[in-house]
């Protein structure tokens, strides 16, 4: 069986081409659970601690 991986978190913070309200894009990645999840703002990117 595969080890154990740590559970690591990746942010991408990805600016889109055209700028909509100065919108941000978070995708967080998490390798252990292989979840990903999208966080769309609309002015301010907050990144939150789970």
């Amino acid at each position: 069986m595969p080890k154990m991986q740590e559970n690591r978190s990746y942010l991408f913070f990805i600016r889109p081409r055209r700028r909509t309200e100065g919108g941000l894009i978070l995708i967080k990645i998490n390798s252990f659970p292989n979840s990903v999840h999208v966080y769309v703002t609309p002015y301010i990117l907050i990144p939150v601690v789970l």
